[in-house]
Formats: structure tokens, sequence, C-alpha cells
């Protein structure tokens, strides 16, 4: 099942040590509202709930709430600007005290991340991923995969419509590829046990525009303990 949905969770905070300075977009992320000192150092970071034994969330940043919006599984925020140098960020169930993660990160200044919540064995975690790529060229697009399905016995390829030969070769658990050149158009994505070449989840005809950064995201259970129905799924996100 594809679903295709970014949230703006964030509302704007201001002078708080590793807080969100502004909410999310990639250009123009600190509006005049919001707009820091001269050189005062932010990277940015977008966040994926991708915790298949989890719902809605709260999330607080130096131990002030920054989601307005419910952070449910399978939402991804677009990038907002946080303060660069150490970022304490936890998690929490919805409306609940309790730390379900609890991490503290150092971000440079001007670099981007991606943070993926996870289940990993017993363990909900946070994956921080730098995200490091060229600039786009002619009618290329770029476009990476994460895999965050817990319960996969094997890697994981990925092909499309276009040829068999798979455009992400064995990608484990907690992996996520680098970006990588993909010529615009409208594409359909299987994604393959890479053993035995078996379907495992798949989305059709989608549009790749050029000038665009793409995460296809594998998430949920192949086989979901009892009581949960998260079942393995697909989610292509637009990096901004």
């Amino acid at each position: 099942m594809l679903r295709r949905r970014k949230e703006s969770i964030f509302p704007a905070l201001r002078g708080i040590a590793c807080s969100l300075i502004a909410g999310i977009v990639l250009a123009g992320c600190i509006g005049d509202d919001n707009t820091p000192t001269v050189n005062t150092p932010v990277a940015f970071m977008t966040i994926y709930h991708g915790e298949p034994n989890l719902a809605a969330l709260d999330i607080y940043a130096s131990d002030q709430k920054i989601n307005g919006a419910s952070f449910d599984y399978t939402t991804y925020s677009q990038y907002g600007s946080f303060y660069a140098g150490d970022c304490k960020l936890t998690f929490k169930t919805a409306g609940q005290s309790t730390a379900l993660v609890d991490t503290t990160f150092a971000l440079t200044t001007n670099n981007y991340y991606s943070l993926f919540l996870i289940k990993d064995a017993s363990k909900t975690k946070a994956l921080l991923i730098k995200d490091v790529t060229d600039p786009t060229t002619g009618t290329n697009a770029k476009i990476r995969f994460a895999n965050l399905s817990p319960d996969a016995t094997s890697d994981f390829n990925v092909t499309t419509d276009a040829s068999t030969d798979p455009i992400f070769s064995n990608t484990g658990f907690k992996e996520v590829t680098a970006f990588r050149d993909i010529p615009q158009g409208v594409y359909s994505f299987n994604v393959l046990n890479s053993d035995t070449k078996d379907k495992v989840t798949s989305f059709e005809k989608v549009k790749i525009v050029a000038g665009t950064y793409y995460t296809i995201i594998v998430r949920g259970y192949i086989t979901p303990p009892q009581g949960n129905t998260n079942k393995i799924g697909i989610d292509l996100e637009t990096n901004q």
C-alpha cells in the first residue's frame, strides 16, 4: 500500500537550545516572525515515525514539546530548522509523561538530517541519518531507499518497471541508502526479497519530478504480532 503524506507538525519556537526554530519547509523555513539573530548556527532535520508498535507520539526538544499536530505512525515531517550543537530529543506516547526514547544528537551547522523512529528488537530507537547528496542535474531527480521493516528475514532489492535490474540491492533492516539519480517520469516500484526475488510490497504509477529528492520507505511487519495490524507497506516521501 502506497501512502504519500507530509505533515507540518511543528509550531515555531524560539530561544530554546536545540529546539525547532521554525517549521517545516527546506527553503525559507526561518520566516520573518521567527528570524534568529544574525549568524545563528542552524541545522535541518526531518522526522519519520516508523515504529509499528506505537501509535501517536509527542516530541520534545530540550524538554519542550515541538509537535502541534498528532505525530501518528507513518507521519513524516518536512525539514525543520534546529539550533546546531547537541540536540536532546525525547519521544513520548501522546499525552503521557514516560519517555520511550530519550537521546542526544550532535547537529552540525547547515547540515541536513533524517531521523527515523524504528522498532529494533524489543526497543524503540531513533536512527539519525546525515542527508548527503550532490545537486540534481538536467531532467534527473534523486531517490534513496530506507528499510524499516523490523521482522524482515532477508535484505530487500528495489526494481522499477523500466528494468529488472535493481536500483537498490541487498538493503538490510535499519539501512538507508545513498541518494542516486533517477530520470524524471512515471514509475512503478517493486520491493523484493533479495534471496528469493519474491515481491514483498510495491506501488504503481508514481510521477518522479526532475530536481526533487525522494525517499522510498518500507515499514511495518511482514508477520505482525498478535493484535498488531501494521503490516508491511511502502511510502514515497519527498525530502523538502
